[in-house]
């Protein structure tokens, strides 16, 4: 049987990074867990390669499996890069610093997001301190179109990009309050640019809210989203003011922007 040409290895070896890539991507804070032929129905893989690709990830530490479901979940390598990430990025040190700043005029969770892809990439944390705690860990991932973050980051691109998502990705009922309807979200986005916020009142879990603001650059354009996550009834019952969490979210943000490129965001 004739050997493979250097060029036909290197291409094989490519596919093969880019399914394991695709695997990890899969596993977000709303699917935690995966099972092998579960991945493979969802990614078009045999689970015969899926079970190779993800054993080489588990012996690396970047996946662990249950012992006593067999089920697949992140494991401890991806939080070391996490947190190497987050070290490197002066972006999520300076948000960290101004969240703690002004902690004491909210005690829930702060949040600061970037889009990767399809997900929103959670790069910078402050714990909720109240006892009703809203937790995401830095470094976490959720899918754009159920979350304040995502969907402020959502509007925030490019139309392309939005025809794009909005072609390749299937809108899935996560609560009752989900947005499965392509129009809807899309007149969502359109009053999200309009309106330079974004609020979840429960879509990815149906008691928890969110809403976030753009952090720009001195040119004006997005470079994150600074959020907030809270129990939904404290809006309900009037605990937390929308009002008043968008004007100090957009107060955050904007010392974020000072504090990262030393100018204050165009107004």
């Amino acid at each position: 049987m004739a050997r493979k040409s250097i060029a036909e290895q290197t291409e094989h070896l490519n596919q093969t990074l880019a399914r394991g890539l695709s695997i990890l991507d899969a596993f977000t804070g709303g699917k935690r867990e995966w099972g092998i032929r579960e991945l493979g129905r969802a990614y078009g893989i045999n689970p015969t390669t899926v079970y190779r690709l993800t054993t080489t990830l588990c012996d690396f530490g970047y996946l662990e499996r249950s012992s006593s479901t067999q089920r697949l979940r992140l494991g401890p390598r991806i939080l070391q890069l996490a947190n190497a990430y987050s070290a490197q990025n002066d972006l999520a040190t300076v948000a960290r610093t101004v969240f703690e700043k002004y902690s004491h005029r909210f005690q829930h969770a702060f949040f600061l997001g970037v889009k990767n892809e399809f997900q929103v990439a959670y790069i910078s944390v402050l714990e909720s301190r109240a006892p009703l705690r809203v937790s995401i860990e830095a470094g976490g991932t959720f899918t754009l179109y159920c979350t304040a973050m995502g969907k402020l980051l959502l509007a925030s691109s490019e139309d392309e990009f939005i025809i794009r998502y909005l072609k390749q990705f299937r809108l899935q009922a996560l609560t009752e309050n989900t947005i499965t309807e392509k129009r809807l979200l899309r007149r969502q986005l359109a009053e999200i640019r309009e309106q330079g916020y974004a609020v979840n009142r429960g879509e990815l879990h149906e008691d928890i809210g969110g809403l976030a603001v753009p952090v720009y650059d001195t040119a004006g354009g997005v470079i994150a989203g600074m959020g907030f996550g809270f129990p939904l009834h404290y809006v309900d019952t009037g605990r937390i003011s929308l009002d008043d969490l968008i004007t100090l979210g957009r107060e955050i943000s904007a010392e974020i922007t000072e504090r990262y490129q030393g100018v204050a965001p165009p107004t």
